[in-house]
């Protein structure tokens, strides 16, 4: 229950008081979920007495003792990574993305060698289609450098003992 506590100077307010019993719960909510997942911990265990977060000084012992980065009171993670972590994640990122990146050239490599695997008309009679306005712009930025660069894939390709399919392919 909540009561209207008036001082000298100042009235505390039913909203703020209602807000900071709110932020209350949800924190020893978050320790109770903390503790499913990780078991009882110095960090569940200060949400819950607390009913707050740590300072980040606080929060750096904290986390240092359960062996985790928790977050403290101004939204700061402790302890802050050292140096040495900081690296490893910067590596890590770097990693991913050149995955990606492969992934991507891989899934257009892909598309497109099945697309132009469904052309089924003679190049000379496609050509006759050929929109001067929309497509030849785009075909001839593109062409050259497409075509040496599949051209170099398919060495590679073969260099590495893989030779195509005869399975499917209806052209010769």
């Amino acid at each position: 229950m909540l009561r209207l506590i008036e001082k000298a100077d100042s009235v505390i307010a039913f909203d703020a008081a209602a807000a900071s019993a709110d932020a209350r719960d949800l924190l020893r909510a978050e320790a109770a979920e903390i503790e499913a997942w990780y078991g009882k911990n110095a960090y569940s265990d200060y949400l819950s007495e607390h009913g707050r977060r740590p300072d980040p000084d606080q929060a750096a012992v904290i986390g240092r003792l359960v062996g985790m980065r928790v977050k403290a009171s101004d939204g700061s993670m402790q302890p802050r990574r050292t140096k040495a972590e900081r690296e490893t994640l910067r590596e890590a990122r770097d990693r991913q993305r050149t995955r990606s990146r492969y992934r991507r050239q891989v899934t257009r490599l892909r598309q497109a060698l099945a697309s132009l695997a469904e052309n089924e008309d003679s190049p000379s009679d496609v050509i006759d289609h050929v929109h001067p306005e929309f497509d030849e712009p785009v075909i001839r930025a593109h062409l050259d450098h497409a075509v040496e660069w599949l051209s170099r894939f398919v060495q590679e390709w073969r260099s590495r003992g893989n030779v195509p399919s005869q399975k499917g392919s209806q052209h010769t």
